[in-house]
C-alpha cells in the first residue's frame, strides 16, 4: 500500500510510522491556516483556540439604490425600537428558480477600521414569523471587500418544522414570532481586511439544488408545484426580538 502523496512532503512517513520527531509544520494537535493573513496557527484542540465572542445585532435601515436587496445594518449596539424587515417568497415562481434570484434580506456592517480575524463557528439567532405552516430558511455570511467583491465565509439552513428537534417534526403556528438558532455553520478562519464589511443574507431556501418546501406542512416528497403557497416572512430585530450574529474573533 502506497503512502498518501502528502506524507513525504511533511516528513510524515518517518514520524507517523517510525516514531521519529514530527516535522516543524506539525507543532500541535490542531494546525489551521488563517486565510488572507497567510499564517499557520496551532492549538491542542478546536475548543482551545483562543477566541472572544463578539455579538452583532441586526437593525433595519433605508434601502439604497445601489443595493436593492439591503434591508438594514449589522451593528455592535442593539437598537431598542426598530421596524421589522419583510419579504415575500413564492416557491412556484420559476423565474426565481431559473435566475437564482429568490428575494433576500441583506444586512451589512460598517467598513472595518482595522483587520478582524474570525476563527471558529458563527451562530445566528433569528426571530421570524411566517404566514404558512412551514418553510425552509437559509442564512449566508460573506466578507464584502473594498473593491465590492464578496467572499463567502459560511452558511446554514433550517426547516421550520424541525426547529426544536431533528427527530420530531412540529409545525409552527402561523404568524407567531419564533426563535430560530442556526448553529451548523461550517468552521472557518479568515482575516477580514481593513475596509471590508460583513454581509449577512437571510431568505427562504428556494432554488433548483434543494428540495422545495411548498409551505403546506404536508409530506414534502409527495407535493407538486400545484401545492405551492406564497410565504410572507417577517424578520424582527429590536429590544424584545434581538436577531443577532455571534462570531468568534481573535
Amino acid at each position: 500500500m502506497s503512502c498518501p502523496h502528502w506524507l513525504p512532503i511533511l516528513g510524515g512517513a518517518d514520524w507517523a510510522l517510525k516514531g521519529q520527531e514530527p516535522p516543524k509544520f506539525r507543532q500541535n494537535k490542531v494546525t489551521y491556516y488563517v486565510a488572507e493573513r497567510d499564517e499557520w496557527r496551532y492549538a491542542t484542540a478546536l475548543p482551545a483556540i483562543p477566541t472572544a465572542s463578539k455579538t452583532l445585532y441586526l437593525s433595519s435601515g433605508p434601502a439604497r439604490a445601489v443595493d436593492q436587496g439591503r434591508a438594514g445594518d449589522v451593528t455592535d449596539e442593539q437598537v431598542s425600537e426598530n421596524a421589522p424587515s419583510a419579504m415575500v417568497s413564492d416557491p412556484s415562481d420559476f423565474r426565481v428558480l431559473q435566475d437564482d434570484k429568490n428575494p433576500t434580506l441583506e444586512f451589512e456592517s460598517a467598513p472595518l477600521m482595522k483587520p478582524l480575524t474570525i476563527s471558529g463557528r458563527v451562530t445566528f439567532t433569528a426571530y421570524v414569523a411566517i404566514d404558512q405552516k412551514d418553510a425552509d430558511f437559509v442564512v449566508n455570511l460573506e466578507e464584502v471587500r473594498k473593491d465590492g467583491s464578496a467572499i463567502t465565509l459560511s452558511h446554514d439552513w433550517k426547516r421550520a418544522r424541525y426547529n426544536k428537534s431533528l427527530q420530531a417534526a412540529a409545525l409552527i403556528t402561523q404568524g407567531q414570532v419564533t426563535e430560530y438558532v442556526f448553529t451548523s455553520f461550517r468552521w472557518f478562519t479568515r482575516e477580514l481586511g481593513e475596509g471590508s464589511r460583513l454581509r449577512l443574507s437571510f431568505s427562504t431556501l428556494n432554488n433548483l439544488y434543494f428540495q422545495r418546501n411548498m409551505g403546506t406542512g404536508g409530506y414534502i416528497s409527495d407535493e407538486t408545484i400545484k401545492d405551492a403557497r406564497t410565504v410572507h416572512l417577517t424578520l424582527y430585530h429590536d429590544s424584545r426580538y434581538a436577531s443577532r450574529l455571534t462570531i468568534p474573533v481573535q
